[in-house]
Order: C-alpha cells, then sequence, then structure tokens
C-alpha cells in the first residue's frame, strides 16, 4: 500500500481550529471512534497531544497505544499508521515549519526521531493548549513553545547577573499602559528575541507574558485602591486588551472580580 505524504498543515479526521505563530502552526483535530488512518507520513515535524480518547501508532519498529494526556513526537517523513478505540478521539497538533533556521541560530535542534512521552510531562504544552483553546495571546504561547524547545535541548544559561534583564523588568514594570511584544523588547535591549525569551524565564521564573501580565495587575489594584476610575478606564490605563480580559485575570489572580474588589474597598 502507498504511503501518503500530508503537506504543511494538513492532517486527517476534522480541522476543529487553528493558529499560525512565528516558527509553528497549531492545530486541534477530531476523529472518529474506531478511525482508522491508513499509512502516512507527514512533511513537517510536529509534536502531538492527545485530548480525549486513545489511540494506536502502527509503525515500522513496533506498535505504541497512546492514551489522553500523553505526546508523541513524530520527526518529518515518519511512516505510521493509526487506529482509534471505541471513543472518539483528539488531538492538539504543534506542526513546526521547514524553515526552522531561525531558531536553529541558538542551536535549537528538534528531536531526530518519534519519542513517546508516556508521563504527564513537560507542562508548558499542557498550558499552550489551554491557552490556545481559551483565545490567548499568540506570543504567551509561543514563549510556552520556546521553553519546551530549551528543555529538551537542555540549554543553559549563565548563572551570573545579566544586565539587560534588569532593563526588560523595568520597562514592564513601568509602562503598563502598553501592551510589549517579545520582538520589541528585544529589540530594545539588543538581545536576540529566543535567547531572551529563555533566559528570562530561567532567571525570574516567569514567562515574559506573565511577567508583563503580573506588572499590568500590581498597577491596575494600586488604581482599585487608590483612585476612582472606572474598570474600564483602569483596564485600558494599564493595556489590556478590554475590560473583559482584565476582568478574567483580575479574578484569576485575587479570585473576585474588579468591581466587587471597589465595593468590598
Amino acid at each position: 500500500m502507498k504511503t501518503v505524504c500530508l503537506s504543511e498543515k494538513q492532517y486527517y479526521g476534522k480541522l476543529n481550529k487553528q493558529m499560525t505563530l512565528g516558527f509553528a502552526h497549531l492545530s486541534v483535530t477530531g476523529y472518529k471512534s474506531k478511525e482508522k488512518l491508513k499509512k502516512h507520513y507527514h512533511e513537517n515535524s510536529y509534536l502531538s497531544l492527545l485530548i480525549n480518547g486513545t489511540y494506536s501508532e502502527i509503525c515500522k519498529e513496533d506498535t505504541k497505544f497512546i492514551s489522553s494526556g500523553e505526546l508523541i513526537f513524530r520527526p518529518q517523513s515518519y511512516d505510521h499508521a493509526n487506529e482509534f478505540s471505541n471513543t472518539p478521539g483528539r488531538c492538539f497538533n504543534i506542526e513546526f515549519e521547514n524553515n526552522f533556521s531561525g531558531i536553529n541560530d541558538l542551536k535549537l535542534k528538534l528531536p531526530s526521531r518519534n519519542i513517546h512521552y508516556k508521563g504527564r510531562v513537560f507542562p508548558e504544552i499542557y498550558k499552550a493548549f489551554v491557552g490556545f483553546t481559551e483565545g490567548n495571546n499568540s506570543e504567551n504561547i509561543e514563549e510556552l513553545l520556546l521553553q519546551w524547545l530549551f528543555e529538551i535541548n537542555n540549554t543553559r544559561f549563565p548563572e551570573s547577573n545579566i544586565p539587560w534583564i534588569n532593563k526588560v523588568k523595568h520597562i514592564l514594570e513601568t509602562e503598563t499602559q502598553y501592551h510589549h511584544s517579545l520582538q520589541s523588547i528585544s529589540e530594545r535591549v539588543f538581545v536576540h528575541p529566543v535567547y531572551l525569551a529563555g533566559c528570562f524565564k530561567k532567571k525570574t521564573g516567569l514567562t515574559l507574558g506573565r511577567y508583563q501580565t503580573e506588572a499590568k495587575l500590581n498597577k491596575a489594584i494600586q488604581q482599585v485602591f487608590n483612585s476612582k476610575l472606572s474598570v474600564t478606564e483602569i483596564a485600558l490605563n494599564n493595556g489590556f486588551f478590554d475590560s473583559a480580559h482584565f476582568i478574567k485575570q483580575f479574578k484569576a489572580a485575587y479570585g473576585i472580580t474588579p468591581l466587587h474588589f471597589k465595593k468590598k474597598l
């Protein structure tokens, strides 16, 4: 039987949602119970998280059984076939573009073979899935995927203090009225954006996007305490996309909406 080649962004099953980032394409695909996917390979390498269901992965070497919550990495041109169990399945796919050389400037490499991650590993991938399904900022998702790349490459960062780290923190903490992208920050401190993302997370414990949100919330709660501004005004003053986004982030941080917080004051 002839092996089918699936080109970029092409998958078997039903495409439910998709998004393109700077170096990867994300999608969620759905499959029927007992659906069989004939022998095929993908043009690009990709990482797949099984969200629901179970399936078998049949390849030349062996047969793997994939359960919900598990990950499998498939390098480009890797031949395999799949068969889903008695329940429908859904997969979160992270497909890496062919022009991966932009990240390879920092010697970040994708695995050269197929790998089945059996445990609940790589929390950043699960966070990326949640962010993708909830429509979060694509830059935050991109940072999470970069963290996975740094981790599998065992990237080491300098242990000494790095002057530009404090400059980045100062920008994020004092210019909360703006949204700062990874690219815009990297241009201001003259550091490669991928290196900046990894090093910043290593030094602060937070991604650049999360640190920026925390800084905005810190400034916002001061205004909740010390001003008579409306929730919408506070949201806009601190660079949130809209009041709904501000309310969601505020409630996640403090367990209460900013309006109810103001009433309690």
